[in-house]
């Protein structure tokens, strides 16, 4: 468990905490906080702070208190008089994950080090190891992937020193050459004493298995190479974008009064004033469908084994089951893996284990063995055996008692000190919002039932799932380990087979032995083409009511089978189809296919299930004016497209999806699901003659027949040279502003492709970049949070609506910036160099997002359905070298050179003015609409 700080948490953060603590050096300061100068400051220079306060109290108790400060810091103190002494621990949410783009280099490593008891504009080094050395000495630091963390304990009278250190530190930090190019060179030897240390290889050598797609793939520490690169600006940039106090969590605990403690916290970090957030989201890895292994040779007495399966993040609810299993697979001298490799077969050492759960994304759930390289083949099977034993078999009453009697006390022995608390409520704040996280936890523990243990063995141990990473001895004779643990040859996918049943069903095959998974798709023309206003929603809200029970199966037991097969179904609708999904192992395909053909073809719809879905509906559509992008979007489009359905929301409006009743949907399923209308894909690792048969009996009593007349194509702009403005109150900081032009639909091929080199051109593919970022927000011109165009095709038409985020004043600078590039691109202003780039750009992508099962399913789905075959974007390449300049001028004249629709939504509406459009200012509405992808 990775919130709570028990003794099993830190032998996991060991491990993972991949740079050893900072060697400390002590710092000093002579000047009081009230008299010291102000020094450099993180934040803006050019104004005075104002005054720190408490913003929000979280948790307010007698003996604890959890404030949010009025510059977005958090602080937690707690009354813990075990011993007259304090500790002080500041935490600040970044780490090697979020070193883009320094990733590999080390960098919040690196800085920890200059950071901890560097020089600032106050205090020599020597000065503030001093002032340390006198108030006890004890202080150090330490980097993960997640978070840095400096702390300092003390004699408890010595708080507000120990707590003006650290702020001094954190708010005025200088990086001295001397002392960069001293750390650079520590760092270095840290690094190569790595190379020897076979526990840390190990680790890195799992990490790099399960998460060769993110950034946790890279040591804490970095790579020497890469460490080589940095630069004092890198450490000076880093510190002004990840050092605010939105990212930092202080956490007191010990002999304190609360009230002197917070006023000590506001004096000493008076000057750590606001700075925007700049950290890109974390990517999710992608999960691995076959086993893997590595090996490092190194200079070991013996086998060092490493078993994991990902597994979950700190916030999912099996959590506590999956941390039950482990304790029984490998907590204590009586557990199973101890007792049976250890003292029955004598196959190994020793055995530990853990279920890491980090907060940022998915964990490892790992076993992890020392034994003769000889026993390495029994010692696989052993733990397979034992892993498969706990899905089969429900662990027995006496058993799971012992393994909470265990986590409840590793709680409890965890807060004999004022250190671990204050560590265990920051931890658990950070990770999850919740300082008391890790008490709940225990309480959740008690919790857990035999059956749950079953389920998320059976859930996530799964062979196919397995990387085993292994340290073995130079002179090993590995021949028996590689034959078991080799992965089988592979092959490319085959060709797309189709095959059409008597009902018109358009089915789709494709052997891909690659991976063994499947992917089922299942497409039906609908969506909001065959919607009206008085039942928008109606396609959504169907295909989600599905999922909630058949004639045969309810919700519960089809949600439950899918999960027990470690599987994924999934049901929604777009503009212009409605669609089921699953994701299976190849191995589970006979087992789940029927379930999702009676999902698809026979749902019950009952009232009960219907309410079950609707309300969960209901609240996104009323969420979506919480966000200004979305509301910006819905409004953009309905503004467009007018009263043509593409204007309306796939999710609905509240009033049409309240209305819906149980026979609306029934009637609307049976219309519009027919085969002649729909596609069915099944990609992966398949029989396709099996497969073929399984599919003719599950669907063959489908309807056939053809959709109903959907709507006719898109007429086009409807409020052209129009600038609507939505008022809102006072409480919304950003403006922001969509202009749209009208685009083509999806099977307009040619001025398709062409205009999307334009919308790349000018606004980049997939991350933003082009004319409209730089003018806008490239260099020193900084008008906008973000900016971006999108050239959105529906199979009846489409917009190409350019967007951004800005500060309300500069609604209009912003508006005729954008009209100024499209102007530009109407004149043909284009050099061969961003033709180029951009064909590149989108080529790349494209292939890109052709990689999966699923990715190539739907492609080949949507391109049957939409008329162009199922093969077209196998084309792609070739249609895209095909654009040329002329095409890319001539679409940017016929489509961009139209008068477009403006909208803007802003809490200063009179500040909106754009010459030669006419305005329209309208309250804020309370129904929003949403921009879908083209489905």
């Amino acid at each position: 468990m990775f919130a709570s700080h028990t003794p099993s948490r830190r032998l996991i953060l060991a491990l993972i905490a991949l740079s050893l603590p900072a060697a400390w050096t002590p710092v000093s300061a002579a000047t009081p906080p009230a008299t010291r100068p102000a020094g450099e400051k993180l934040m803006a220079e050019d104004a005075a702070p104002e005054p720190l306060t408490v913003r929000a109290l979280l948790v307010d108790q007698p003996d604890e208190r959890v404030v949010l400060l009025s510059n977005g810091m958090r602080v937690i103190l707690k009354q813990y008089k075990v011993a007259p002494i304090v500790a002080v621990r500041m935490y600040v949410r970044t780490g090697s994950i979020y070193e883009n783009p320094y990733l590999g280099t080390g960098l919040s490593h690196l800085f920890e080090h200059l950071l901890h008891g560097g020089t600032t504009s106050t205090r020599t080094e020597a000065e503030s190891r001093e002032l340390l050395l006198k108030i006890g000495g004890d202080s150090n630091a330490y980097t993960t992937y997640d978070h840095t963390c400096y702390y300092i304990n003390t004699a408890g009278k010595r708080l507000g020193t120990a707590v003006d250190l650290l702020s001094d530190w954190i708010t005025r930090a200088t990086f001295p050459d001397s002392e960069f190019n001293r750390e650079m060179g520590v760092v270095q030897r840290e690094l190569e004493r790595s190379v020897d240390e076979p526990n840390r290889q190990l680790h890195y050598l799992m990490m790099k298995m399960v998460f060769a797609d993110h950034p946790a793939q890279f040591p804490v520490i970095g790579y020497k190479q890469n460490i080589q690169t940095l630069t004092k600006q890198d450490v000076v940039n880093y510190w002004r974008n990840r050092y605010i106090p939105d990212n930092v969590v202080v956490s007191i605990c010990g002999d304190i009064d609360l009230d002197s403690a917070q006023q000590v916290i506001l004096d000493a970090f008076a000057d750590f004033t606001r700075r925007p957030l700049d950290m890109k989201p974390l990517p999710e890895a992608q999960t691995i469908v076959s086993q893997r292994s590595a090996v490092k040779r190194m200079n070991v007495s013996a086998a060092m084994l490493n078993m994991g399966w990902p597994s979950i993040r700190l916030t999912h609810p099996d959590l506590y089951a999956l941390d039950v299993a482990s304790y029984i697979l490998t907590s204590g001298p009586s557990s199973r893996l101890t007792q049976e490799l250890v003292y029955r077969q004598r196959l190994a050492a020793g055995v530990s284990g853990a279920s890491w759960t980090p907060e940022w994304g998915r964990g490892v759930f790992y076993v992890q063995v020392r034994c003769p390289p000889e026993n390495l083949v029994d010692v696989r099977k052993a733990i397979l055996d034992e892993v498969r034993r706990l899905a089969d078999e429900p662990v027995s009453e006496e058993e799971l008692a012992k393994a909470k009697r265990q986590k409840a006390a590793d709680y409890v022995q965890s807060l004999q000190t004022v250190d671990s608390m204050a560590s265990m409520l920051a931890m658990d704040l950070i990770s999850t919002g919740d300082p008391h996280f890790s008490a709940d936890y225990v309480e959740r523990i008690q919790q857990v039932t035999p059956e749950q243990i079953q389920r998320v063995a059976r859930q996530y141990l799964k062979p196919a799932s397995l990387a085993s990473a292994l340290i073995a001895p130079h002179d090993a004779d590995l021949g028996a380990w590689q034959e078991a643990t080799e992965a089988k040859k592979i092959g490319q996918p085959g060709e797309i087979r189709m095959v059409r049943l008597d009902n018109g069903l358009r089915v789709l095959l494709q052997n891909n032995p690659a991976t063994p998974t499947v992917s089922i798709q299942l497409f039906t023309l609908g969506g909001l083409l065959a919607e009206s206003e008085a039942n928008n929603g109606i396609s959504n809200l169907m295909a989600e009511a599905s999922l909630r029970g058949t004639e045969g199966r309810t919700g519960e037991e089809i949600a439950a089978f899918f999960d027990s097969l470690g599987a994924t179904i999934n049901a929604s609708a777009g503009s212009n189809t409605f669609f089921w999904q699953a994701e299976v192992l190849a191995e589970d395909l006979d087992k789940a296919l029927p379930v999702l053909a009676d999902v698809a073809l026979h749902p019950a719809f009952k009232p009960e299930s219907l309410e079950q879905v609707r309300e969960p509906i209901l609240d996104a559509i009323r969420a979506r004016e919480e966000n200004w992008r979305a509301e910006l979007f819905d409004y953009v489009r309905s503004k467009y497209f007018g009263d043509y359905p593409y204007g309306l929301d796939p999710m609905g409006q509240v009033e049409s999806v309240a209305s819906l009743t149980p026979q609306d949907l029934r009637a609307f399923h049976d219309r519009y699901l027919v085969g002649g209308s729909s596609v069915l894909a099944i990609f992966g690792d398949i029989d396709e003659a099996k497969v073929e048969q399984q599919v003719r009996d599950l669907f063959g009593d489908m309807p056939d027949g053809q959709t109903p007349p959907l709507a006719p194509p898109a007429p086009g702009i409807a409020n052209p040279g129009e600038v609507f403005v939505k008022a809102k109150g006072p409480d919304r900081q950003v403006g922001g502003v969509a202009i749209a032009w009208p685009s083509v639909a999806f099977t307009q091929v040619e001025d398709r492709m062409a205009l999307t080199v334009l919308d790349t051109i000018i606004s980049g593919y997939g991350l933003p970049s082009g004319w409209l970022h730089e003018a806008l927000r490239g260099g020193t011109n900084k008008y906008v949070y973000e900016v971006h165009a999108i050239n959105w095709n529906g199979l009846t038409g489409g917009f190409f609506p350019a967007y951004a985020g800005t500060q309300p004043e500069q609604v209009s600078k912003v508006i005729s910036i954008v009209l100024e590039k499209a102007q530009k691109a109407v004149q043909g202003e284009f050099t061969d160099e961003e033709l180029d780039r951009a064909k590149g750009v989108i080529l790349t992508s494209q292939l890109l997002d052709r990689q999966t099962n699923a990715q190539r399913a739907m492609q080949a789905s949507l391109d049957e359905l939409y008329g162009l075959g199922y093969g077209f974007s196998d084309n792609l390449p070739e249609l895209m070298e095909a654009i040329g300049m002329d095409d890319v001028k001539g679409v940017a004249k016929r489509y961009l050179g139209r008068q477009p629709v403006i909208v803007a939504i802003t809490p200063d509406p009179d500040a909106v003015e754009v010459p030669g459009f006419e305005k329209v200012v309208e309250a804020a509405q309370t129904q929003p609409v949403q921009p879908e992808a083209g489905r």
